[in-house]
């Protein structure tokens, strides 16, 4: 728990040094104090209300205790196990089968779940599937996962902000800052693939790590495997372009990578699902040669 504390601490500190920098490059020492001060605000938001915000995002709402009561006997069930307060549980509209965790603690969280995945998944592969997010709350990735998405995303958003502004400069505005291009393309293109690559760092790992716990949480790793296999084959015709700046912004959350299987597999949040399944396989082997 301390470790992932200094890990939090560790990450704040150099996603606000780069906010702050980037803030610099556009605008001096103005930009500076502006980006340092919007970077204090938003660590203090991100502690508190960082949930919320994801949550309001994609629109959720709460999960129908009636009409999904084995849901949230699942995760009643779960969060017993290892030792937590109940998750509130929340529902995306969305035919995109995935889910993700958010919370800056393991007694101030939430798990959200696609009407896609609910009907795609049967019993005991959803059961996995929780077991997965349970896991990223009790290590408390959930809330590391959030600060990366929210400066990811608030850096890429200055770095589109500042395309545009150069994009409508005047032409002899631009011949007088030609000496600052290569500033400009630092921020541009630079600073965001560091943040992509610090969510990188921290998402792949973890998965791992969540995958194992579940698969002994659950003692049922194939069922994760399966679950992990339907939403790999499922999800390529319904997932959104990767023009979406909310799933690109944020996916590293889910528990599944929310994109289609175009692009480089280095600069996927997640690792490959044929990796995965092949772990947990292993991880079975591994159950049933105990048991003789």
């Amino acid at each position: 728990m301390i470790q992932n504390w200094i890990k939090t601490f560790i990450l704040l500190i150099f996603l606000s040094i780069l906010f702050v920098f980037a803030g610099y490059i556009i605008a001096g020492t103005t930009g500076m104090y502006t980006a340092l001060i919007f970077s204090i605000i938003m660590n203090i938001l991100m502690f508190f209300y960082a949930d919320k915000f994801v949550l309001k995002a994609y629109r959720a709402q709460p999960l129908d205790k009636t009409q999904y009561h084995a849901i949230y006997a699942i995760v009643e069930e779960l969060a017993q196990k290892i030792n937590i307060s109940m998750p509130r549980i929340w529902y995306i509209n969305t035919q995109i089968a995935n889910a993700f965790a958010v919370g800056s603690s393991p007694h101030r969280s939430s798990i959200a779940l696609t009407s896609g995945i609910v009907q795609l998944l049967n019993e005991n592969e959803l059961r996995g599937v929780l077991a997965h997010e349970i896991s990223h709350i009790q290590n408390r990735d959930t809330l590391i996962n959030t600060i990366a998405a929210t400066f990811s995303g608030a850096l890429g958003y200055l770095a589109q902000s500042f395309r545009y502004a150069f994009l409508f400069t005047t032409r002899r505005r631009r011949e007088g800052e030609k000496n600052q291009k290569g500033p400009q393309l630092f921020v541009v293109i630079v600073i965001p693939l560091i943040a992509v690559l610090v969510q990188l760092a921290i998402s792949r790992t973890r998965e791992y790590l969540a995958d194992e716990s579940a698969a002994y949480i659950t003692k049922d790793p194939l069922a994760l495997a399966s679950a992990l296999e339907k939403m790999g084959k499922f999800k390529q015709h319904v997932y959104p372009s990767k023009s979406n700046f909310i799933y690109a912004t944020t996916s590293s959350l889910f528990f599944l990578f929310p994109f289609p299987k175009n692009g480089l597999t280095m600069l996927k949040t997640h690792p490959p699902i044929t990796q995965r399944i092949e772990r947990l396989k292993k991880i079975y082997e591994q159950m049933i040669s105990l048991k003789k």
